[in-house]
């Protein structure tokens, strides 16, 4: 499983990063975890992370969801909806039955960026339970 997303991906992240004006020497805001910002008339929380580091990783997302989770066309959402409907029950289980390791693995890299393989049922359900949490938090943002 890579961590990791693409150098395209990655590159497009800190441009958005260079952009904000949070931008500080590198950093989302100067180092401070949770420093708290007005951003569309909320208060957030910055990260304080170094973003050449925290850009590169698939799993992150920037704290005012300008990139990552918070930054999701919306028929991309709606795949990742649907595909959690054909594969899992009212209550969030995987259904039991055969499921399509090649359609997990695409819908995740069209989420996160990421590329995954999964040859084994454990690892297919956690690329699953993946699109969940990150479907989840986008309804959150």
């Amino acid at each position: 499983m890579s961590f990791t997303v693409s150098n395209k991906l990655y590159n497009e992240r800190l441009a958005i990063c260079k952009a904000c004006p949070h931008f500080n020497k590198g950093f989302c805001g100067d180092a401070v975890i949770g420093k708290k910002v007005m951003h569309k008339n909320r208060l957030v929380n910055l990260c304080g992370c170094q973003m050449f580091i925290k850009g590169k990783l698939a799993f992150a997302k920037c704290p005012i969801g300008k990139w990552g989770w918070g930054n999701l066309p919306s028929e991309k959402m709606d795949r990742a909806k649907a595909f959690l409907a054909k594969y899992t029950d009212d209550k969030g289980m995987v259904k039991n039955g055969e499921i399509n390791a090649q359609e997990a693995a695409q819908v995740w890299h069209e989420l996160s960026g990421e590329y995954k393989t999964a040859s084994c049922s454990g690892c297919i359900k956690e690329i699953i339970y993946q699109i969940q949490r990150y479907v989840k938090e986008k309804a959150n943002d």
